[in-house]
Order: C-alpha cells, then structure tokens, then sequence
C-alpha cells in the first residue's frame, strides 16, 4: 500500500478530499473540483511586498496573527483553513488526516483538535515542527516524496507545499 492507501489490484482513492492550492492568487482547489475563492479566505489582507518597518507593524496591528498567538497557533493561516472546513466540512471526529508540508504546524494542529482523540494527524516536512505534545498528533521530518506510511489509509489530505524560491523569476519558474 502506497502513501494515497492505493493498492496495484486496486485503483480507488482511500481519501475523501485532497485541499491543495490552486495558484498564487490564494484560491484552492478540492479533489471534487470545487474551489474556494480569496473572499472566503478568513477576511484577513493578502501580504504585499514592503519594509521591514512597515512588515514590523502589520504583524502587531493584524487581528489574526494576534489571534493566532492568543489561541497558542504558530501562525495565522489556520483561520484559512478554519474557513474551509466550516464551508465544506471536511475534517470530521475520528478522522486520519495526512498534512503534507505542515511547518510551521497550524494546519496540523487545528486539524488534531477537530478529528480528536479517536482521529490521527500526521504532518510531514521537510523542517522541524514545533508543536504541542497531543496524543493524535505525529509529526515527521523528511521529505514528503520519500514519506511511506503502513497505518489505516487517511480520509484527508491537506497540502500547503510551495517550492522552495530564490526570488530570480527566470529560476524559479524553470525549477517548479
């Protein structure tokens, strides 16, 4: 049984949704084909390119990233992640959930307290993931394309992978 829970005699996905993005404008795309638009995106500003100084304060006066520090996530983008599932309802109680590419952990960790005690998160990154110590949470680091699994086949897979950039357009687009 292969990372997807597929088997060579059978060809069915093990997995009921797999939330990956779906370009750089912030929409993602669902195996089913549905997708989800920015303006359902948590409500909180797309990053733009500025200062330090500038970058210094949009990070102490933004609601979420104070938001996510108060409820102990390491960053903000799991109010995206939070707004997914309430519109589609994909995490559920009792779930096995694979995070692909899960630093810094907040996808991971919202993700343990839905699908709790009965359910299973495993995140994998190619970074160390700090996290809480939660029964249902296992982290691993490695590479995702080395990762093999022998558990019970997952019902989620969540992917927030990005490669990795130099900042020189011409290079980076030919390397991804």
């Amino acid at each position: 049984m292969d990372l997807f829970g597929l088997q060579e005699s059978r060809p069915s996905l093990a997995f009921e949704w797999v939330v990956r993005p779906r370009g750089f404008g912030g929409d993602l795309q669902f195996s089913n084909g549905d997708h989800l638009d920015t303006d359902c995106d948590g409500g909180y500003p797309a990053p733009r390119s500025s200062g330090r100084r500038d970058e210094r304060m949009r990070k102490v006066q933004d609601h979420y990233f104070q938001r996510a520090k108060r409820e102990h996530y390491p960053a903000r983008s799991v109010y995206k992640l939070e707004a997914i599932d309430r519109k589609f309802s994909i995490l559920r109680r009792g779930a096995r959930v694979l995070d692909l590419g899960c630093a810094p952990g907040s996808w991971s960790q919202y993700a343990a307290r839905i699908v709790g005690a009965k359910g299973l998160v495993v995140g994998i990154d190619r970074q160390g993931v700090a996290l809480p110590k939660l029964e249902n949470l296992r982290v691993i680091e490695g590479d995702v394309a080395a990762f093999t699994w022998e558990g019970e086949p997952f019902h989620v897979v969540l992917s927030d992978l990005a490669p990795a950039t130099t900042g020189v357009k011409h290079t980076d687009h030919h390397r991804s």
